[in-house]
């Protein structure tokens, strides 16, 4: 049975498990999985006569309290699944323990639950709006402090943001969208478009500060040429992309591990530019 990601529609399963049900008559009863993650979608499921129960694994690695959320016993949205499948269903081969691509808190339980509150209240400012610089955020918060977030960037996201008009890959934006609206309910504050430097930590005057201002792309070694080609990173080609700056243009898609290609191709394609992809992998 194949465990699916962002690139598979809601509920691929529900038509075979309907019909199973109609075939049985309700003798036995049926449980309904595979991508599965709302609410919603699990409710009407069970009301449609569809099935009994529905299995939410992943949305409740995501999100362990979803249930107790959902029946109001612990305040906030639930975290949604973003079916990544980092850290959980590709490490089920490997006897790993499980984390989370949205939820770095899984697999950490045993010295999170329970940490006390902060014994005093810091300021605490982050540089970086990506998705550890708003984790790091919301941790603070949750501890207890006061905390300010800059992004130097017009938007949130970091990398992730790089993914709209990516197709289903999209989804994966999610996470660092639904932290945006989770420290605004938490009441930190986020400023974008301005960079931290000293005038700016002077005027705040942090306790402390949290770096998460991203990695440096390492250049692509494509041997030597004339300097006629320009080598970009894919963050650089997709930002001009989306900024129409490289409408009619032809770029070469190079991507040697095949973990990038597909989701530059898309966005690129979707610029109205040629885009020639090149890859050892088939898919």
């Amino acid at each position: 049975r194949t465990i699916a990601n962002y690139w598979t529609p809601p509920g691929p399963f529900v038509e075979a498990t309907r019909s199973l049900h109609t075939a049985v008559g309700g003798a036995v009863p049926l449980v309904g999985v595979g991508q599965i993650s709302v609410p919603d979608l699990a409710e009407d499921l069970v009301a449609q006569g569809c099935c009994e129960l529905v299995g939410m694994t992943r949305a409740q690695i995501a999100d362990p309290d979803l249930v107790r959320k959902l029946a109001g016993d612990v305040a906030g949205p639930v975290r949604p699944c973003v079916h990544a499948n980092q850290g959980c269903v590709d490490r089920v081969g490997l006897g790993a323990p499980i984390t989370c691509f949205h939820n770095p808190d899984v697999g950490q339980e045993a010295t999170i639950e329970g940490r006390p509150p902060a014994g005093g209240v810091l300021n605490i400012l982050v540089a970086g709006g990506g998705p550890a610089g708003l984790k790091a955020a919301e941790a603070a918060r949750l501890r207890g402090h006061h905390c300010v977030v800059y992004e130097a960037a017009p938007g949130l996201g970091g990398r992730l943001a790089l993914l709209t008009g990516a197709g289903p890959a999209e989804e994966l934006a999610e996470s660092t969208r639904w932290l945006a609206v989770e420290l605004i309910r938490l009441g930190a504050a986020v400023h974008c478009g301005r960079t931290v430097d000293r005038q700016l930590l002077a005027a705040v005057d942090p306790d402390a500060v949290v770096l998460a201002t991203g990695a440096t792309p390492v250049p692509h070694e494509l041997g030597p040429h004339d300097g006629s080609i320009r080598i970009v990173s894919p963050e650089v080609v997709m930002a001009s992309a989306s900024a129409g700056e490289l409408a009619g243009q032809r770029v070469v898609v190079v991507d040697n591990l095949g973990n990038h290609d597909v989701g530059a191709c898309r966005g690129l394609c979707g610029s109205w530019v040629a885009v020639p992809h090149l890859s050892p992998t088939w898919w």
